[in-house]
């Protein structure tokens, strides 16, 4: 009975944890982008980051 309230709270963080994780893969799924580039000259812009798709893909667009 002690702990209702805690295993309460507890259950609240990981129901707004896992919306957070929701939003952040919907947003990722869209395609939304950051505006600007990766460097500061300008030449690898965020958006060709995503061109050859998502995950191991596109780890091969960003530049070293």
């Amino acid at each position: 009975v002690e702990s209702f309230p805690r295993r309460r709270a507890v259950e609240i963080k990981h129901g707004r944890i896992a919306m957070a994780a929701f939003i952040g893969m919907m947003v990722q799924e869209l395609g939304v982008t950051f505006p600007g580039s990766l460097d500061l000259a300008g030449d690898y812009p965020f958006a060709d980051v995503l061109k050859d798709g998502m995950g191991f893909p596109a780890l091969s667009n960003i530049p070293s």
